[in-house]
């Protein structure tokens, strides 16, 4: 299920309706059918770039050991039932700090103007968006130069920035692994397709 359809079955009240930040889920997320997984172990949605969903077996053998918990993930709109190969990776914890975007390298990067696209609620304010109705900020993401440092250490293997980055209908936090989990995906030829990112702190997935 696409655009804002997911919201209100997966998310909290606590979320701005407007711009799809701030709420927290609460529901597994609901797929037509069971993956055609292609020789992948992974795959993220194009609405919901921060929700990462992966082989049961592969959540089994190597991330339940380490504590890291998984949703389930339902079938078709009613969701009446559980799909068997495939489950989303548990990602609660929020970095105790917040990105040190000040000294990143091109924090004065060019903005989108939404003209024509109010729908959205946005105003332009630099190289960061404020939603007119929560006044939250989204930036635009961090793709040139070096991923910036957090301000701080935070105690988890696996957790997402404070901070939301995205443009149009979609927003997410990226989400950041240690580098216990990139050796433990890399020893064990789990990275296809997935891009990284090195950082202070961790490792931007």
């Amino acid at each position: 299920m696409g655009g804002r359809d997911y919201y209100p079955l997966t998310m909290d009240n606590n979320g701005c309706r407007r711009c799809l930040r701030g709420g927290s889920q609460i529901n597994p997320y609901r797929i037509t059918r069971e993956p055609g997984w292609r020789g992948n172990n992974h795959f993220f949605s194009l609405w919901i770039s921060d929700a990462l969903f992966i082989k049961k077996e592969t959540w089994k053998q190597y991330f339940e050991p380490l504590g890291i918990e998984a949703f389930p993930v339902l079938k078709g709109a009613r969701g009446l039932s559980e799909l068997q190969s495939v489950v989303q990776l548990k990602i609660d914890k929020v970095s105790d700090h917040p990105l040190d975007l000040e000294s990143y390298e091109h924090h004065d990067m060019e903005y989108y103007e939404y003209s024509g696209m109010e729908d959205y609620g946005h105003l332009s304010m630099g190289y960061y968006e404020v939603c007119k109705k929560c006044s939250s900020k989204r930036y635009g993401w961090l793709r040139i130069g070096p991923f910036p440092n957090f301000k701080g250490d935070t105690d988890a293997l696996i957790f997402k920035t404070q901070e939301y980055f995205g443009f149009g209908g979609a927003s997410e936090k990226y989400i950041i692994i240690k580098p216990e989990i990139y050796r433990l995906l890399y020893e064990n030829n789990l990275t296809k397709n997935l891009e990284f990112k090195v950082m202070g702190g961790g490792i931007r997935l």
